[in-house]
């Protein structure tokens, strides 16, 4: 095998392997639905998984609250444990949230590569919870974002 051959299956061969790792979360996803007890447990599953296959130091989910008609934090994984806590008492979707206000508006992930300079973040948030990027992407059933899926790296 020459090397240009070699070079060229390095692309395919990383893909592969990263569809393989994201299936075998899914599939401990669904293990852990029968396991779990409560949305808490599955979200927690789901947020570590999540964690893992993009390779951040923090997930956090938060489901959509009809009554304030913003989305509640219900989980997070990884980072410092004592502001778990927070995560609980925090809204996300006020008009002032840029990144989750596009992640409603076009259903897409969204990325922030400089939580500290983009104007999509609330830049106290970016302090608070210590974030260098971030990802957001939105949990989708039907034709209604029903909750957010925060995946960041901490500075």
């Amino acid at each position: 095998m020459k090397a240009t051959d070699s070079a060229a299956q390095a692309p395919d061969m990383a893909l592969a392997s990263a569809k393989a790792r994201a299936l075998e979360a899914f599939a401990e996803v669904g293990a852990a639905l029968d396991a779990a007890s409560g949305i808490d447990g599955v979200l927690h599953v789901i947020a570590r998984k999540a964690r893992a296959l993009v390779g951040v130091e923090r997930c956090s989910i938060y489901l959509r609250d009809d009554e304030a008609g913003l989305f509640r934090g219900h989980v997070t994984e990884g980072g410092n444990r004592e502001l778990a806590v927070y995560v609980k008492r925090s809204l996300a979707g006020m008009q002032a949230d840029g990144m989750t206000r596009e992640l409603l508006r076009t259903r897409q992930p969204v990325i922030i590569a400089d939580a500290h300079n983009d104007p999509r973040i609330i830049r106290s948030n970016a302090c608070f919870w210590n974030i260098r990027s971030m990802l957001a992407v939105p949990m989708v059933f039907g034709d209604n974002v029903i909750g957010v899926i925060y995946l960041d790296d901490i500075e």
